[in-house]
């Protein structure tokens, strides 16, 4: 993948920023899915639907998350800048324990920055929210179940390069 990427280096435009003229990003993520890809689509300079999906031995999901930037810091720094923004989140999964399929679904939100550089289209970036919805696994072994098992935190690290 990073031969990829810098195969596709000639594609960066210095001073091109990440959401206005580079719209579509895709990269890796970590945190919840636990490692996954990751893919961004700019709809305006402040605002877009990022799709995280993941696996982690037996759990297995898919975050779609609505993005929107309030506060940019750093929009003088030369090597980039630092958008702070909320995220709405859905997020749909499966425990796999086999025999069993354990479906998860759960609604949430939360707040995230990213470091988008200038002088190559990518950032990284990190967020943290909650989300609360059905968790199958818990619902299922009486063990776990509690109101602490059907909200989980929502913790998201990674990378994305532009096109």
């Amino acid at each position: 993948m990073l031969t990829s990427l810098l195969l596709l280096s000639h594609l960066a435009n210095a001073g091109s920023e990440v959401g206005s003229v580079k719209k579509l990003g895709v990269g890796v993520t970590t945190g919840d899915p636990y490692v996954g890809v990751t893919g961004k689509y700019w709809v305006s300079d402040k605002s877009g639907f990022a799709v995280y999906a993941g696996s982690a031995f037996t759990y297995h999901t898919v975050k779609a998350s609505f993005q929107s930037n309030f506060v940019t810091v750093g929009e003088d720094w030369s090597f980039g800048r630092l958008p702070i923004y909320w995220h709405a989140d859905v997020l749909v999964g499966a425990y796999t324990v086999p025999p069993y399929v354990e479906p998860v679904v759960a609604v949430g939100g939360g707040a995230g920055t990213a470091l988008q550089f200038e002088a190559v289209p990518a950032e990284v970036f990190g967020e943290l929210g909650l989300a609360g919805g059905y968790n199958g696994f818990c619902a299922s072994y009486a063990a776990y179940a509690g109101a602490a098992c059907f909200v989980r935190p929502l913790v998201s690290f990674g990378g994305r390069w532009y096109f």
